[in-house]
């Protein structure tokens, strides 16, 4: 389902509630697009992308006896 935000744009809506409050970090290295103009042309745009990882969940430190 596709919905408008404030702005204008569209934006993917719909599901549950919960949908969006748990997002798991993922890391992209590499994202290829090809484009095929006007019959044979065709253009190779790669992009690298450098997401940083999400830190981890510091726990509390145990005390000692």
């Amino acid at each position: 389902m596709r919905t408008q935000d404030g702005s204008g744009r569209q934006v993917n809506g719909g599901g549950s509630g919960a949908e969006g409050d748990h997002v798991t970090p993922t890391r992209v290295t590499a994202l290829t697009i090809e484009v095929v103009q006007r019959g044979a042309v065709r253009t190779t745009l790669t992009v690298s992308l450098a997401a940083k990882p999400a830190e981890p969940a510091k726990e509390p430190a145990l005390a000692s006896p």
